[in-house]
């Protein structure tokens, strides 16, 4: 029997197929070894904590202060934007604010003081004074908002 059993082994397709499972074998145990204690998935899902963020302005980012994946303390800067953009509208709303208060103070000066002997006089130094009142109200007006475009601002 010993002899028919090295007659059967010394075929080269015994020996091509022996050598084959032999590798298949190898690779399988390989595989297992490389990928142990992986998973893949073609759904993944996290479940952690997270917070998204939201801007409240926009601006060009200077600077990014954290790391991605680390944890964030509260009131922790997290990005630093580019200041000229706001700092151009403070500049405009202040200007806008000393045009309005120099609207409103020239409007002030320019009520007419009037004292009239007659009638007709009386009526038309009322409408002047309306008038003018009407417009120190109205640069008062525009004084509030620009008070609060450079305080948006």
């Amino acid at each position: 029997m010993a002899s028919g059993t090295a007659s059967f082994l010394q075929q080269p397709r015994i020996r091509v197929a022996a050598v084959l499972v032999v590798l298949a074998i190898a690779a399988t145990v390989a595989w297992f070894v490389v990928t142990a204690g992986r998973e893949s998935t073609d759904d993944a899902q996290v479940d952690a904590r997270m917070t998204q963020i939201a801007a409240r302005v926009g601006g060009t980012v200077m600077r990014v202060a954290v790391e991605d994946n680390r944890l964030v303390e509260k009131d922790t800067l997290l990005v630093e934007l580019d200041p000229r953009d706001y700092q151009v509208a403070v500049d405009k709303a202040r200007a806008e604010l000393a045009d309005a208060e120099a609207t409103a103070l020239a409007a002030q000066s320019n009520i007419p003081i009037a004292s009239t002997t007659a009638a007709s006089n009386v009526t038309t130094a009322r409408g002047s004074i309306t008038q003018a009142a009407g417009g120190v109200a109205a640069a008062e007006r525009e004084l509030e908002a620009a008070r609060a475009r450079l305080t948006t601002a």
